[in-house]
């Protein structure tokens, strides 16, 4: 492998931290078939911004537990990786030279879509993590075009990683675990398939769908980090799927990974 993958991982519950399940077995399996990276760069539904790009800046982050309502011993998760001034520092400048402006902040900790997702992949916690934050009033084509300007680091090891859900509705969520949404499973079917085909304008679009596109998401932050990966991905990469189900009736648990 002369660079490295794209990861988007389907982070679903906060729960999933401190579960051992099917699908932290899934992280552990894509981490475990990559090469080591030198540094990740992740993208997360819950870093949200408007009207700017951010990029967390600091030796070494914090904990943000960013949820209510859990056991106590989720709010005791601890991701101690380092960070790395000199690499978000490149990472600005890439985007400079792209003509993109993005801010360093030192102020940025570790949202539990970070953290509960890397703690399975790279338990260690050894590699330097580099969050950015997602201009949330961006289109769909912007993101694209911040990833397509990151491209370039896959080729010196540093990973590029989302982290969100392809379905994302918190108000149907079944309880029970008895019923999947037929809407959620079309939503989370149509996206696979134009990933799959590098139909990206049709991607792009996915406000048009209408109904299909609310039920699905009432607000986009969960959808919005797979953007930057389309345009970090190009067209010689393979696209694998893991764990494509539709949890709890309205959580899609699919991630992707273009190697």
């Amino acid at each position: 492998m002369k660079k490295m993958p794209v990861v988007f991982i389907g982070h679903g519950s906060p729960m999933n931290a401190i579960e051992d399940n099917e699908y932290t077995k899934s992280w552990k399996k894509i981490a475990e078939s990559i090469p080591l990276p030198r540094a990740i760069l992740i993208f997360s539904a819950h870093w949200m911004a408007s009207g700017e790009t951010r990029i967390s800046s600091q030796i070494q982050s914090k904990m943000v537990y960013d949820m209510g309502g859990f056991p106590p011993e989720l709010y005791e998760v601890r991701y101690e990786a380092p960070g790395s001034v000199e690499i978000s520092t490149e990472i600005q400048s890439l985007l400079s030279q792209n003509y993109i402006r993005a801010t360093l902040d030192t102020n940025r900790w570790f949202d539990h879509g970070v953290w509960s997702v890397l703690m399975h992949m790279f338990p260690d916690a050894d590699i330097p993590v580099i969050c950015m934050s997602i201009d949330y009033s961006s289109s769909p084509e912007s993101l694209y075009k911040l990833g397509e300007s990151l491209r370039i680091l896959r080729e010196s090891w540093i990973l590029i990683m989302g982290s969100g859900n392809i379905v994302h509705n918190l108000r149907a969520i079944d309880w029970t675990w008895d019923h999947v949404y037929d809407w959620a499973v079309e939503f989370d079917k149509k996206i696979s398939e134009l990933i799959t085909k590098r139909d990206f304008q049709t991607l792009f679009d996915f406000r048009s769908w209408w109904e299909l596109s609310r039920q699905a998401h009432p607000t986009f932050d969960h959808l919005l980090p797979i953007f930057p990966l389309l345009g970090a991905s190009n067209q010689e990469d393979m696209v694998s799927f893991f764990t494509p189900e539709i949890s709890m009736g309205s959580l899609s648990m699919r991630s992707i990974v273009w190697w």
